[in-house]
């Protein structure tokens, strides 16, 4: 081997180090955007899917799509997230089964103009996405004006909350290890909006058909794995 070639590797190494450190970096920095924005900030945001089990992957890529765009359109920013739960597949090895989301915040952009009432406009349009692209669920997060309190909480399509233990209202979000039985993920980085709710015995379940579906049955003491 020669010197030019000890040398082209060396710098193959070392490029390949540092592009594994920056996206280290840039995982825990976007998780830690998110956290900050959602713990600490005082805006507005949802967190929501178009995905549907029954359709095709080429159908739930397509409502995504559709589903950014439209936030995109009325001005307000948001970031690509997954939500996902733990399964076991057909030989009994436990999998992660994911689907796409986004999390939209109530943030000025310089580029679009946004509704006046831009908090009230979020929700009312999460709503009508959900109903839409039929989910169950989406989740509404905002700072209470009068307590200061951050209150986050799951909603129907028809803007009514969800009132079961499982759906809320949380005030922060945690990380969760890679093992949780469900979760939403920013760049490798798992999280959840709730605390664990602690079963010594749960009851068994189909598997869920949606992270939101997850949420419910884990919390109400189910399993299906």
């Amino acid at each position: 081997m020669d010197i030019n070639h000890l040398r082209g590797l060396i710098k193959e190494v070392l490029n390949e180090n540092k592009q594994n450190k920056k996206s280290m970096l840039l995982s825990e920095t976007t998780l830690s955007r998110v956290m900050s924005k959602v713990q600490d900030g005082d805006m507005a945001f949802v967190v929501m899917s178009a995905d549907r089990h029954e359709n095709s992957k080429k159908e739930n890529a397509e409502a995504y799509r559709q589903l950014q765009r439209m936030f995109s359109n009325e001005g307000y920013p948001f970031a690509k997230v997954q939500g996902g739960w733990q399964e076991k597949d057909d030989e009994g090895n436990v999998v992660d089964v994911v689907e796409n989301s986004i999390i939209v915040y109530n943030e000025a952009r310089p580029d679009v103009e946004r509704a006046a009432d831009s908090e009230k406009r979020l929700f009312a349009l999460a709503s009508e996405m959900a109903g839409q692209y039929n989910q169950e669920a989406f989740i509404f997060g905002r700072r209470d004006p009068t307590t200061g309190e951050r209150i986050i909480a799951a909603y129907r399509p028809d803007g009514s909350r969800v009132t079961d233990d499982w759906a809320g209202p949380w005030s922060d979000l945690k990380a969760v290890p890679d093992d949780a039985p469900f979760w939403s993920r920013v760049r490798g980085s798992k999280f959840q909006f709730n605390e664990e709710v602690v079963n010594e015995e749960r009851e068994k379940c189909d598997p869920p058909t949606s992270m939101i579906d997850a949420m419910k049955k884990h919390n109400s003491g189910k399993t299906w794995l």
